[in-house]
């Protein structure tokens, strides 16, 4: 792992491999949606920005965008970043769970029953009303697992997915 140093005394991380081709560069960040990103521009055949982790990536394809694991975006280190459906990528961010009526993810409490949801490509799926908040939890990750696969973000079972 090396570190590409810019002016503001940020370092940008790289792999070993990617340090010859990215330090030929002028990196510089980019601030988008309260993340910070490495870019660079260049001017052949017409101006056009370059950004550091799809470079590592070899582009993105299409309808994905990258997923940072550390959740660090200046970590541009190959096994931290990886492409993944735009529609997966709500649903693996970090859930907080402040205001909120049950300790699970798509679980939340109303009129004294437990009620399970899952958010999936902008629209709301309701799974079902329960007695208990572990049975909701249950039913969000069976098909949490069943519409993300290997995204999925369960909250008691184990995703198959990452068994083998």
């Amino acid at each position: 792992m090396k570190k590409i140093q810019l002016k503001n005394s940020v370092d940008i991380l790289v792999d070993d491999e990617f340090y010859q081709l990215t330090a030929s560069y002028k990196w510089n960040i980019c601030k988008s949606r309260g993340k910070q990103y490495a870019r660079t521009t260049i001017y052949h055949p017409k101006k056009q920005d370059i950004y550091l982790h799809h470079l590592i990536l070899g582009g993105l394809k299409s309808g994905h965008t990258a997923y940072f694991i550390d959740g660090n975006s200046l970590n541009c280190q190959e096994n931290n970043i990886i492409q993944v459906p735009f529609h997966t990528k709500s649903h693996i961010k970090k859930c907080t769970f402040l205001n909120k009526t049950s300790m699970y993810r798509g679980v939340f409490l109303k009129f004294g029953m437990f009620i399970s949801a899952i958010t999936y490509m902008s629209k709301t799926n309701y799974l079902g009303v329960f007695k208990t908040e572990k049975e909701a939890a249950i039913t969000y990750d069976l098909k949490a697992i069943e519409l993300y696969k290997e995204f999925a973000k369960t909250n008691i079972m184990i995703n198959p997915y990452f068994l083998s």
